[in-house]
């Protein structure tokens, strides 16, 4: 499965500016998402079948973000991603931003990889 293309997918139905990895100089506000772990979950006959993804969305706003954190939860949780975790919300003082943290994890199984190709 290409989760950064999944990701890129679900996350740009919200309509604000979205990110892999790094925030970048882009204008705010902006969705910065990592995929920060990838690990075997399930295995049957010593082979991988489930694989657990760990990711992180950030959302950097100058202002009221609520809506988007909302959306996001929607659109995360509709795509079938599972909230683990709204972290606190950070206010960056010298560049005067808000970063608010939610992870989320995602089970693939790896037989449908054959159904779908």
């Amino acid at each position: 499965m290409d989760m950064q293309r999944y990701l890129t997918q679900v996350l740009s139905e919200i309509g604000v500016p979205i990110s892999f990895v790094a925030r970048g100089e882009g204008r705010l506000p902006m969705i910065v998402y990592n995929i920060t772990s990838e690990k075997g979950n399930g295995f049957w006959d010593n082979e991988e079948q489930i694989v657990k993804y760990s990711i992180s969305v950030n959302i950097f706003s100058s202002g009221n973000y609520i809506d988007i954190k909302n959306k996001i939860l929607e659109v995360m949780k509709d795509a079938g991603f599972i909230r683990t975790e709204v972290a606190e919300c950070i206010y960056q003082e010298d560049v005067g931003m808000y970063n608010q943290p939610i992870f989320f994890d995602y089970f693939y199984e790896k037989e449908n990889e054959n159904k779908e190709n």
